[in-house]
């Protein structure tokens, strides 16, 4: 994505060819964020079940042939990531995944340099299951069972892309996969098979299994065209067949938002003497609760303002960010099965304080930087309900490249890399012992952003372009409907002591599905910048239900049926492209319940609807003054904690429910009613 941008440095300082030509071989990076939905289970209390969203990096290549306004394409991309799933029992079972592959057709229709497309195709997903990895269970340590569970499927989805000069365009997209992947893991050390059978499983009980479905991603990026075959004069770095100035100044003060993804990894212990009463005689002492378990990754946005100085090629500055992240991890901890405990490391926000310095290019900037970061996290004990703050303050490097899109306007990738390393005690927590701790350690932040420049022109240097606000106008009332995919990222357990072979993992009660809505909101536009408020309801299906796997016929169910938000919306609008970052707040209807038909009883439904904060981006194409095209992506945080004790017959204490985030990525169509020229120039 770096070296996309910086081929594409000299494009501010042209007017660019009227009619922009797809066609071609091109290269390209992304990042983003995406799920899939999994399932499994092992021995008799083991499940392997998947966590949450994560983060995500990768790359693409392609190919264009263009006829007309029509553009048909071939591309390949693989998407690298960390997706894993912990069960912490006497030993340590491990499911995950760590990459996503793709090999699509894209059909998509060009309005000049803007290209919307859907696309589709074959999938690959890598996937493996480690098994009895040693820990607690002397017969186990030294031991180590691995099957491979990957497999192909398909992919669908769409989205919108913006050449910026002749070789360079950025992306946004959204992909659904479509898995059906099951494994056996009856063979492997411990894994039982179906019942009934010798080792006591009962009948209708299914044999060990690890499952993957359906997913997506919603990702943005960049692309960078190597070779033209229509015009193969351009080369690997054409800007335009006109003649450009390199005159660009970085001085002055900025201000702008950035969105972006990262981790922060965590060390320490708790319950350091967690013991047993009374305690199994095959068991070693103790069974400590390790805070490395915790994975803390996920998306970020901020804001970040700063001030520039340059002397020649060299700029000098300063700049403070604020970013909220969503890194919250929560754990069930039971490799003591009769003294199960649940905590979580929530990772709040990161703010930092830094110096740059860079070297300039015309209107392409390299840069590195550093200095102080603050990050603030809290470490919660689920079973006491009590917590601990454990920020810290510690340094950050990194380094990144900045493009001048124009005078008043620039775009930036970075990447950050962030250190603490002090300890905070835990041992004044009703549950802590001497000894237990809490350590933040290293983590990364890749990040997109851009910068508004106050008094600067919105013209390019030497004056022979135009503002590039165009003659499309996004003001006024609009209405629309829209639908997509979303998946809820729930947690918790369910009757977990003392029969483990009857719990529930709550994780599995959450799965991806289909939402459908509308959509009303209003836009007012100055010069190239569009400030607005939108207010959204769809119907959301994503429903779903976690067995007992001793009682596959004891099933708990979460049901979802609204969704809605309310989020102002700021973008930068090039003509009738509109690219924009939204926030807001959001309300989820949902409500669990519990079946259990081998008793004869039903539980609920509890009331699990809850509000939270929402964030995302998105790509608006104005296909005529009246109708436009968008596709966005929404993450929702919730953080909404119910105990479970006296819920059904078996809820026990330390049992709990916990509905984090959300995830979305949609397409949609809006009905601009009249802009706010119109209704003036009618007199209205």
């Amino acid at each position: 994505m770096v070296l996309a941008l910086s081929t594409a440095g000299h494009a501010a300082d042209y007017v660019p060819p009227p009619a922009h030509d797809w066609s071609g071989l091109y290269l390209g990076g992304f990042a983003g964020i995406g799920d899939l939905a999994s399932n499994g289970f092992f021995a008799t209390s083991l499940d392997l079940g998947f966590d949450g969203a994560w983060p995500l990096l990768g790359a693409r290549v392609g190919w264009n042939w263009q006829s007309g306004p029509f553009v048909f394409g071939v591309e390949g991309d693989g998407s690298f990531f960390d997706s894993r799933g912990d069960n912490l029992r006497e030993e340590t079972y491990t499911a995950e995944t760590e990459f996503l592959g793709s090999v699509r057709g894209r059909v998509g229709w060009a309005d000049d340099n803007v290209l919307f497309y859907a696309t589709a195709g074959g999938a690959f997903v890598h996937a493996d299951v480690r098994t009895s990895l040693g820990g607690q269970d002397p017969d186990q340590q030294g031991n180590e069972d691995r099957k491979d569970s990957s497999d192909w499927g398909g992919v669908a989805g769409g989205g919108i892309e913006w050449a910026l000069s002749p070789n360079v365009s950025l992306t946004t997209e959204g992909l659904f996969y479509f898995f059906d992947v099951r494994r056996s893991l009856a063979k492997l050390t411990e894994g039982l098979g179906p019942g009934p059978n010798d080792d006591g499983v009962p009948a209708g009980v299914p044999g060990n299994f690890f499952k993957i479905g359906d997913g997506f991603e919603f990702r943005v990026g960049a692309n960078w065209k190597l070779w033209n075959p229509v015009a193969p004069e351009q080369g690997l770095f054409a800007t335009s067949a006109g003649d450009y100035t390199t005159d660009y100044d970085w001085s002055g003060f900025y201000i702008g938002p950035h969105v972006g993804v990262g981790r922060i990894d965590s060390h320490g212990t708790y319950r350091g003497d967690r013991l047993t009463d009374p305690p199994p005689p095959d068991l070693p002492r103790p069974a400590p609760i390790k805070l490395s378990d915790i994975d803390n990754q996920g998306v970020l946005g901020g804001v970040q303002l700063g001030y520039n100085y340059q002397t020649g090629p060299f700029v000098l500055g300063i700049e403070g960010d604020f970013t909220a992240i969503d890194w919250d991890d929560l754990i069930n901890d039971l490799k003591l099965p009769l003294e199960p405990n649940s905590v979580s490391l929530d990772v709040n926000f990161l703010a930092t304080a830094q110096l740059r310095a860079g070297l300039a290019s015309g209107n392409l900037l390299g840069y590195v930087t550093g200095g102080l970061a603050f990050l603030d996290a809290t470490f919660t004990d689920h079973l006491t309900d009590s917590d601990k703050d454990v920020s810290e303050l510690g340094a950050v490097v990194g380094g990144g490249v900045e493009w001048g899109y124009r005078p008043d306007l620039t775009f930036r990738a970075e990447a950050l890399f962030l250190t603490f390393d002090e300890d905070t005690s835990l041992s004044d927590l009703p549950n802590g012992d001497k000894g237990d701790f809490a350590r933040l350690d290293e983590g990364w932040v890749l990040r997109l952003g851009a910068n508004w420049r106050p008094g600067q022109p919105s013209v390019v240097a030497d004056g022979s372009g135009t503002s590039a606000a165009g003659a499309y106008d996004w003001s006024g009332f609009y209405i629309g409907a829209n639908f997509g995919w979303g998946a809820p990222d729930t947690k918790g357990i369910y009757n977990a002591d003392p029969e483990p072979n009857e719990s529930i993992d709550l994780r599995d009660v959450s799965d991806f599905g289909l939402l459908g809505g509308g959509q009303a909101g209003v836009n007012w536009q100055v010069g190239s910048y569009v400030v607005g408020v939108e207010g959204d309801v769809a119907a959301v299906d994503w429903d779903h239900s976690a067995a007992k796997f001793w009682i596959p016929e004891d099933k708990m169910s979460f049901d979802t049926d609204l969704l809605a938000t309310i989020r102002g919306r700021v973008g930068y609008a090039d003509d009738n492209l509109l690219f924009y970052v939204t926030g807001g707040v959001a309300f989820l209807d949902a409500e669990l319940s519990l079946d259990e038909k081998s008793e004869g009883a039903h539980f609920g439904p509890k009331d699990m609807s809850t509000w939270g904060g929402v964030a995302g981006l998105g790509m608006e194409w104005g296909i005529t003054q009246s109708l436009s095209a968008k596709t966005e992506g929404l993450f929702m945080s919730f953080h909404d904690f119910d105990s479970l004790e006296n819920f059904g017959d078996n809820g026990n204490p330390g049992d709990f429910v916990s509905l984090d985030d959300a995830f979305l990525v949609r397409f949609g169509l809006n009905w601009r009613l009249m802009p706010f020229t119109a209704a003036i120039s009618s007199g209205g």
